[in-house]
């Protein structure tokens, strides 16, 4: 809330990016000190400060000037933490992660477009397809959930990085046959 409060009066020519990864820091220090999810309470942050502040597009335009170093270095963390020895012993996982991910993505779709029709009735039904590539979130609790269950840990990761991976390549098709 303080955070949508500040964004609202910023002036141009302020130091937003040292104010968003102030607030970043600070953010993860809170919710490591308070024993919170970290991903979880800068999500948050994000939909209040999106929501509640009226000029709020310009603090997330200074943070995507500097966001890739940060995804490069999340996504070589996340690959290096895999053990592909394990993969075989994740492969069934793997395969009912990627059939639900992409039953729950078709689905959560067709509610978003049902509940959207009145408002934009040119949306497509599979509209949830369009989203198959974007895995950050996906990597992030799967870290969380290897560091939480240590002993579950090395199959979470293989499966979730796999099926990243497959996404990655196969996304933009869904992508592409959506929009057509």
């Amino acid at each position: 809330l303080p955070a949508a409060w500040l964004t609202a009066r910023l002036a141009p020519g302020e130091p937003t990016q040292v104010e968003a990864l102030a607030l970043i820091l600070l953010l993860a220090g809170i919710s490591s000190w308070l024993g919170v999810s970290s991903l979880l309470a800068a999500m948050i942050t994000g939909a209040l400060v999106a929501n509640l502040s009226r000029h709020h597009t310009r603090s997330f335009n200074e943070i995507e000037l500097i966001e890739w170093p940060f995804l490069v270095f999340f996504f070589v963390l996340s690959g290096a933490s895999i053990d592909l020895y394990r993969f075989g012993d994740a492969l069934g996982l793997t395969l009912a992660y990627i059939l639900l991910r992409l039953f729950g993505r078709y689905l959560g779709g067709m509610l978003g477009v049902c509940l959207a029709r009145q408002r934009q009735a040119d949306l497509p039904g599979n509209l949830g397809l369009a989203l198959t590539p974007q895995a950050g979130v996906a990597m992030g609790m799967a870290l969380l959930a290897a560091e939480r269950f240590p002993e579950h840990g090395p199959a979470l990761l293989a499966a979730v990085v796999a099926s990243t991976v497959l996404f990655e390549i196969l996304g933009p098709l869904l992508v592409k046959r959506v929009l057509r």
